[in-house]
């Protein structure tokens, strides 16, 4: 995990993320994967998965899913 090219996401909602968190989803990806971070699967969700970590010291949380490509 932590490797930028394993993950695709929204661009509009990297560009959200960004202009009202600071933080665009890769780096965000990038900063919790690179440290010690929490996951865990919302049973309500269970195709998503959480990973709760630390980006420039604020505690944030990824949500994502893995998707098999054609």
């Amino acid at each position: 995990m932590g490797n930028r090219d394993e993950f695709h996401w929204d661009d509009e909602k990297s560009d959200l993320l960004a202009s009202t968190r600071g933080y665009p989803l890769y780096e965000v990806a990038d900063a919790i994967f690179s440290r010690e971070y929490v996951e865990y699967q919302h049973r309500r969700y269970p195709e998503q998965s959480r990973a709760i970590g630390y980006v420039d010291g604020k505690l944030m949380t990824l949500v994502y899913e893995f998707v098999e490509d054609d």
